[in-house]
């Protein structure tokens, strides 16, 4: 017994596989004597016998993955959501019905429904930014008073934390840049990117084919190759950049970013689809719509 759990923790998701089965396997039981034929009886009461061992590898299964996950310094925040973005004192994120939640950090998990319906948003130090389901962009206040304000122009990605900018990205992957306070006087940027994150030097982006670029926050210069294999970068730390690959797998990569990736450990099997940096910490979404919070120094 004292083996099992840290052979099932090697499993990872096999192992979260098998609870789920035996809790199915416990409601077949209840079924089972439910019913008036005593040989069904009899073979529900040796069914429940062998469970009686495999409720314990349950117990220690669930025991050494919620210690695994502290061990790794994520910390669980309550609410499931598809997007996460956040400063030093709120968190914002979007719920798969396109919903907009805002949490004051700490978050503990009481999240504070904002009217109106975007499918992406991203927040710098004042405000907060978003692209809505027709294209168009809106921001307001990052404490979330006053009301939402539409600025010119479509984008559906919007980066609001690049230093002195805000960028974007169109349906045609085009990239655009504004300088703040961005009241829609939109440049174009030559490149062609899906999705884009600003950051105190740089900005960075990845492309339909998933090839990570950056570049000077400001525009100038040219993009620069880093890495093959990401969805999804945050470049909005002090310190590192963060990206997800194709395998739902973390990185981090100290700026400036050459492209020597240190894996950043994740304990939930289904790993990261999104991510946003702040001064301090690293929130995630993973695969099953769960937030995490990862605290610097990592």
């Amino acid at each position: 017994i004292l083996c099992a759990p840290s052979l099932l923790c090697s499993f990872g998701n096999e192992a979260l596989l098998y609870v789920h089965a035996v809790a199915r396997a416990f409601h077949w039981r209840r079924a089972l004597l439910g019913n008036s034929s005593s040989h069904t009886r009899q073979h529900a009461t040796t069914v429940s016998a062998n469970m009686s061992h495999a409720g314990i590898i349950v117990l220690l299964t669930l025991g050494c993955y919620a210690n695994h996950v502290n061990g790794q310094g994520w910390t669980q925040i309550p609410r499931g959501l598809v997007q996460v973005s956040g400063n030093l004192n709120y968190i914002w994120g979007l719920d798969q019905e396109m919903k907009i939640y805002q949490c004051q950090r700490p978050c503990t998990g009481a999240w504070r429904l904002i009217e109106g319906l975007l499918v992406q948003l991203d927040v710098d130090d004042e405000f907060v930014w978003g692209v809505n389901s027709n294209d168009n962009i809106y921001v307001r206040p990052v404490d979330g008073s006053g009301s939402w304000s539409q600025i010119t122009g479509r984008l559906i990605h919007v980066s609001a934390s690049g230093n002195g900018y805000v960028w974007g990205t169109n349906r045609a992957n085009n990239i655009y840049k504004c300088k703040k306070p961005c009241k829609g006087s939109w440049q174009v940027v030559a490149g062609g990117l899906k999705m884009i994150d600003g950051g105190e030097r740089e900005v960075c982006g990845v492309n339909g084919g998933n090839q990570l670029y950056c570049r000077p926050v400001d525009g100038s210069g040219a993009w620069r190759f880093i890495s093959n294999g990401f969805q999804h970068v945050t470049t909005s730390g002090p310190y590192d950049i963060f990206g997800i690959n194709t395998r739902n797998e973390t990185f981090r990569c100290r700026k400036p970013c050459i492209g020597q990736w240190i894996m950043v450990g994740h304990d939930d099997a289904n790993g990261l689809t999104e991510c946003d940096a702040t001064a301090n910490a690293l929130f995630g979404i993973d695969t099953w719509g769960l937030i995490w919070r990862k605290d610097f120094p990592l």
